[in-house]
């Protein structure tokens, strides 16, 4: 073989920048791992004191509904009942799961009343009024056992949103 062109180059200096940059991305690393880190243990603080704020809400509802004398029925915008308190058990001898998502005219509205109470439910779906919000109305109700007895009915309308 002849000629030839060697080239020698020092590789320390290289080394010694890399190794700076690799320390400098290491640490860069490092602290985008603890920010992100103290970040979620943050948000996961603050999600689960609003959890807990939300339990001990629910229970104070509860507490007031389950002790309260007066029968509480809360529907959805079907007829469908969604709330049902234990002095409504007393009252018409339906256990909640047993009512849970049932229509509440097929339950205690007695026969002769469930077109009128069905109509007027409808109505109110589409139109927002409804001439017995507000007002203390006698009407009869039906048992379990399908005796009727009169009831004392109040009416209150509120609207549950989400989010």
């Amino acid at each position: 073989m002849s000629g030839g062109i060697s080239t020698s180059v020092p590789i320390e200096p290289h080394v010694e920048a890399m190794t700076g940059q690799m320390i400098t991305l290491s640490i860069g690393h490092t602290l985008l791992w603890l920010f992100g880190l103290t970040g979620l243990s943050f948000f996961t603080r603050r999600q689960r004191k609003n959890e807990l704020a939300l339990i001990a809400s629910e229970s104070k509802t509860r507490t007031i509904t389950d002790s309260v004398l007066d029968a509480i029925i809360m529907l959805n915008e079907k007829g469908e009942v969604e709330f049902w308190n234990p002095a409504t058990e007393k009252l018409f001898g339906f256990n909640q799961q047993e009512v849970m998502g049932k229509s509440l005219s097929s339950l205690i509205i007695p026969q002769q009343h469930r077109a009128t109470h069905e109509a007027g439910l409808q109505g109110f779906v589409k139109s927002g009024t409804c001439h017995m919000i507000g007002k203390v109305v006698e009407l009869s109700a039906m048992k379990k056992n399908g005796a009727e007895f009169p009831i004392v009915n109040r009416n209150r309308l509120f609207k549950v949103t989400m989010g």
